[in-house]
């Protein structure tokens, strides 16, 4: 059930009218944590293709230019556009926005993680190096946690972005908060279910980023104990 104004209705901006209704506030928790799923299994896969990505650049860096430029012209291109071309190969399902998502956290994540290992002092790839560590092992053990503080920003901009972009995605029926925004301009400018809709979207990018930046700083605490961040 949406509530509909007639022409003649107040429609002020801000206030609570739009969740008195007991199915307007079921559908609206429904589509923030529908926001917020669609935004946390995207990052996680974007992070795990941008780490195999960049391990390949680190092993064949002439393939770096092309890999970006790739990426960067995925990501220039209009998410409607993307979403559209989509549609006919995964239908209404949860598989086109998690993968138009994905694909948009790439130019972000990659970038992190090459820029995050080419951080990293070659004085401490040789100490590794000389301690017998084997490329796995010091990848995992010395460079991936010194490259750490970088790869964090990389994915607290991927997720904040990833927020923004996922209401677009209601084109193919799974937008999140997008969807309770799209009603509210089709029931005659419903104003408090749009700017509803925007402040949960604001409010989900905020904590998310706060929780990443947590969890950044308890990987890397190490890191700052040894005075490694930012040498």
């Amino acid at each position: 059930m949406s509530y509909v104004l007639s022409a003649s209705d107040n429609n002020p901006w801000f206030g609570l009218q739009y969740f008195q209704y007991e199915s307007q506030r079921q559908q609206y928790l429904h589509s923030a944590i529908e926001q917020v799923e669609l935004t946390v299994i995207s990052v996680a896969i974007g992070i795990v293709l941008a780490f195999a990505i960049s391990l390949v650049i680190r092993r064949f860096p002439i393939a770096e230019n092309f890999t970006i430029g790739l990426m960067d012209g995925i990501y220039s291109l209009p998410s409607i556009a993307l979403f559209s071309i989509l549609l006919p190969f995964t239908g209404l399902s949860l598989f086109g926005p998690i993968i138009g998502l994905t694909l948009y956290t790439q130019l972000i994540l990659v970038r992190g993680f090459v820029e995050g290992f080419r951080s990293v002092p070659d004085s401490a790839i040789l100490a590794a190096d000389g301690m017998g560590y084997g490329k796995i092992r010091r990848i995992a053990r010395v460079e991936l946690r010194l490259a750490m503080p970088v790869i964090i920003s990389s994915i607290r901009m991927a997720s904040v972005s990833t927020v923004a972009m996922v209401p677009v995605a209601f084109i193919l029926s799974h937008g999140g908060l997008g969807e309770i925004m799209t009603l509210g301009y089709a029931n005659n400018l419903y104003r408090q279910q749009v700017v509803d809709a925007v402040i949960g979207m604001v409010i989900l990018a905020i904590l998310l980023d706060l929780i990443i930046l947590a969890i950044g700083r308890n990987v890397t605490r190490w890191n700052r104990q040894q005075g490694l961040v930012g040498t």
